[in-house]
């Protein structure tokens, strides 16, 4: 079968939850209509849904790679403890950003 070994699927994983960008502020209206809801009403819409979408992405294809052990840690540049930290973090906060400041911090000390 057609089967990827989990270093790949490790890599790409990582790289398409690198790419998740959060999506633009909406553009400022030029005229109020009473029917238009409130710019930061749908600001926050759009990061909650990004941050869910995110999350969603981390618990789906991050987490399992942990099966994999010492491999996958080496490819994707991140211990086993961190990522498993970053599962426990609450839903307000983006794992995968929180992975990249743990890193840098480590890194810098």
């Amino acid at each position: 079968m057609n089967e990827i070994n989990p270093i790949e699927k490790a890599l790409q994983a990582w790289e398409k939850a690198s790419q998740l960008e959060l999506p633009p502020e909406p553009p400022e209206l030029m005229f109020y209509m009473p029917a238009t809801p409130p710019n930061k009403l749908l600001r926050a819409l759009d990061r909650g849904w990004w941050l869910c979408k995110r999350r969603w992405f981390f618990r789906r294809h991050i987490l399992p790679l942990l099966a994999h052990g010492n491999k996958v840690e080496r490819v994707i540049g991140h211990k086993c403890e961190d990522i498993l930290w970053a599962s426990q973090l609450p839903l307000t906060v983006d794992a995968i950003e929180a992975l990249k400041a743990r890193k840098e911090a480590v890194t810098s000390s």
